[in-house]
């Protein structure tokens, strides 16, 4: 009997140590980074997928097993690195690493892209493959190169003899974002390209949609720098007049000029008056000056919260604005004036020029005020909040905000507690429907002010603790009026 136990302890120990030799074999697949090795294996690999991961992180533990089999089922293709982001703090920070688990992709010692799969076994494997494949197709006829130029439904990018390793990097850079966009191909010889003026071999071409190689609006410029490339070739996701979707925004924000905006209800619409006016002006804009705007136009529901940041969530009639990142702007095409394609160059150039400041988004002027917490739109900020015969503590909210939620008593509490003092205002105004000044317009929720009364007054941002003791002292030390004591 104990003899038999004994056995099967021992059986089990060793397939435990079976299965641990398994897991350390197959765990080799990985590299492990660390600040010895980082550059020398980034540097040395055509492919490497790195994961910044913590130690504590549960996402992390979760697809530890799913990464390590993949990187079996890579193996030869491509190199799966793991990096403890809580050791190598260093090289976690010079990557842009913010949380966990961080994915990157590099190549001989570049960073091409962010991994953008999923993070089991087979998305893995399936997204580096692709990753792997070439990103453009290599033409070796004049007829097919005759036949990828006449293609209009695209933008075209056509690459001759470039430098390979930086066509390469650039291509597999750009294409998630491309797709649908434009369509990428090289040639080794510049005698396979007719019709294109300054084709010549290190040059790319670009043809944007809907225009044939021999526009003006075709480009030629160099092929021997991945990132000029890159660059080029993005613009071709940036056409005079293309949609804006989640997939490509990220270009648009990155690009930074201001967007002109159709808005558009469903695919047919694309064909309607709005749209081919839209169009008609933002080619006029890109043969005039093509700086400074971008024409685009979305679909659906898709970006319904791009609009309503615009224009609110009432009716629009004239769906059709304009966004500057810079401040975050907003300019809405007056509703009572006909959308006309020369109005609109005019109207983008002026906002361009500074001419105009754009409407401020306000709700209605509430007819009363109910309770002690006095309720603030767009268009009664500066009559209310920067009254500079009173102390005013105002909070922009959204009211989706879960920590707005939270602080709506503290906030009621404290404006009742405080209702005697006539120098002091608490405030509130919900900051999807109405825009703050610039200055302290809102980029999370909520952001709290303080305008204290004086002709100096000028207002100052609250970060402490969002308890009522807290801010009802921190009212009480920024006040300049004689009943502060009384706080």
């Amino acid at each position: 009997m104990i003899r038999g136990l004994v056995g099967a302890a021992v059986v089990a120990v060793l397939v435990a140590a079976v299965v641990r030799a398994e897991e350390e074999a197959a765990s080799d697949d990985v590299v492990v980074l660390t600040e010895s090795n980082f550059k020398s294996v980034i540097e040395e690999s055509d492919l490497v997928l790195v994961k910044f991961y913590a130690p504590w992180c549960g996402h992390c533990k979760a697809m530890a097993d799913d990464f390590i089999a993949a990187a079996g089922d890579l193996k030869g293709k491509a190199v799966l690195a793991d990096l403890d982001a809580t050791v190598e703090e260093k090289l976690a920070t010079a990557n842009g690493v913010k949380g966990f688990p961080t994915l990157k992709i590099f190549s001989k010692g570049k960073l091409l892209k962010d991994y953008g799969g999923g993070r089991d076994r087979q998305s893995i494997v399936d997204y580096m493959n692709k990753v792997l494949e070439p990103a453009f197709a290599t033409l070796t006829t004049k007829d097919e190169v005759k036949e990828f130029l006449a293609s209009t439904e695209k933008a075209r990018a056509l690459a001759i003899k470039p430098d390979m390793e930086a066509w390469k990097s650039a291509t597999i850079q750009v294409v998630d974002v491309l797709s649908g966009a434009a369509v990428m191909a090289m040639v080794e010889s510049a005698d396979l390209v007719e019709g294109v003026s300054g084709a010549a071999e290190g040059k790319l071409v670009l043809v944007p949609a809907e225009e044939t190689a021999d526009s003006e609006y075709a480009s030629v410029s160099d092929a021997s720098d991945d990132a000029a490339m890159k660059k080029v070739l993005l613009s071709a996701a940036m056409p005079a007049y293309g949609v804006l979707s989640q997939s490509n925004a990220k270009v648009y924000v990155d690009n930074g000029e201001m967007l002109v905006v159709a808005f558009l209800e469903n695919e047919e619409e694309i064909t309607s008056d709005l749209s081919k006016t839209a169009k008609e002006a933002a080619k006029k804009f890109a043969k005039e000056t093509g700086k400074g705007a971008k024409f685009v136009y979305t679909v659906g529901e898709e970006l319904k919260g791009f609009k309503e940041h615009l224009f609110g969530s009432g009716e629009v009639k004239v769906p059709f604005g304009a966004y500057a990142f810079a401040g975050d702007m907003k300019y809405t095409w007056d509703q009572g004036t006909e959308l006309t394609a020369d109005g609109i160059v005019e109207w983008v150039n002026k906002i361009l020029r500074g001419d105009f400041a754009p409407p401020r988004k306000s709700a209605p002027k509430p007819e009363k005020q109910e309770g002690p917490v006095i309720n603030i739109v767009g268009d009664t900020w500066e009559e209310i909040v920067e009254d500079k015969t009173k102390n005013v503590l105002v909070m922009q909210m959204a009211p989706w905000c879960g920590h707005c939620k939270k602080l709506k008593p503290t906030w009621e509490k404290i404006a009742g507690d405080l209702a005697a003092d006539e120098s002091v205002v608490i405030a509130m105004m919900d900051a999807t429907e109405n825009d703050a000044p610039v200055e302290v317009k809102a980029k999370g929720f909520p952001t709290v002010h303080f305008y204290p009364a004086g002709e100096d007054q000028k207002p100052i941002a609250y970060s402490g603790d969002r308890s009522e003791e807290d801010i009802v002292k921190f009212i009480k030390d920024n006040s300049v009026v004689a009943s502060k004591d009384e706080l």
